[in-house]
């Protein structure tokens, strides 16, 4: 039984996929044209081996065929074409800028304003310590004083409450 050939070469599935790879370096113009060439190599690799060839290779040619469309870019080819495909990357991109319905109509009013429960951001660490540090003086100041006014004398004599100096401003003027 004789081994069967694809173009003169044992490794039929390797020289069709690199026939299809050429297709791709030489692009033909016009998907007419480019069906054609593409129908030709099919039935002649059928002709030759006896099977169709892979799935993969045949998903390669249709990418090849349908190379405007899927070359296209354009955001907006949706309104512009009359019968659109998106790559996956675009189909993509159009999935994570769509909003739901259900949650638009629960947050927004018909003036577009939201009334969701506002969320506050997070302070950062260094903010978290600058807090930290001063109600930690603050609170030493307090205990200091409490205890003053607790052993009958009328005023710490140590000083005022001390705050701390932050960019150029002090907080020597909030109330306790």
């Amino acid at each position: 039984m004789t081994q069967p050939r694809f173009r003169g070469n044992l490794d039929y599935k390797t020289e069709f996929s690199t026939a299809v790879t050429g297709m791709f370096d030489n692009l033909i113009a016009g998907r007419q044209a480019r069906i054609y060439a593409a129908q030709t190599l099919v039935d002649d690799y059928f002709a030759c081996i006896g099977e169709m060839p892979e799935g993969t290779e045949l998903e390669r040619l249709a990418d090849l065929i349908l190379n405007e469309e899927l070359t296209d870019k354009h955001p907006d080819k949706v309104t512009r074409t009359e019968y659109p495909f998106l790559s996956e990357s675009q189909f993509a991109r159009r999935r994570n800028n769509e909003t739901s319905l259900d949650r638009a109509a629960e947050s927004l009013d018909a003036n577009g304003v939201d009334h969701r429960k506002p969320t506050r951001r997070l302070r950062n660490k260094w903010e978290d310590a600058f807090v930290d540090e001063n109600a930690q003086i603050r609170n030493a100041d307090r205990q200091r004083h409490y205890s003053a006014f607790k052993y009958g004398k009328n005023r710490y004599s140590g000083g005022g409450i001390r705050f701390l100096q932050w960019g150029g401003k002090s907080y020597s003027n909030v109330k306790i």
